[in-house]
């Protein structure tokens, strides 16, 4: 696999994946630093409708979801997809 890393605005990225998601949903909140970070776009577009999917998939309906971001390091953003769904069953939990 190759990336197409460029300069990207990471608040945009996410709030574009977000407003897919709130034509069905009343959720993902977005509360995100607007930064410019270098990434290949089209995949973390991807990575986060996955766990946008996800959240949909395993949680309650009307269960907040969360779109976050932070720093990290030197220039680095870290990006947090959360939700207040009842979590993972201690059975599966090994």
């Amino acid at each position: 696999m190759t990336l197409d890393r460029r300069p990207f605005n990471i608040a945009a990225l996410l709030e574009r994946a977000a407003e897919r998601w709130r034509r069905d949903t009343r959720w993902p909140l977005v509360c995100v630093t607007s930064a410019t970070v270098w990434l290949d776009a089209e995949k973390v577009d991807r990575i986060v409708d996955e766990l946008l999917a996800n959240a949909a998939k395993h949680t309650p309906p009307d269960t907040p979801v969360w779109i976050r971001t932070r720093r990290h390091g030197r220039g680095g953003i870290v990006v947090v997809v959360e939700d207040a769904g009842p979590g993972v069953p201690s059975e599966c939990v090994g």
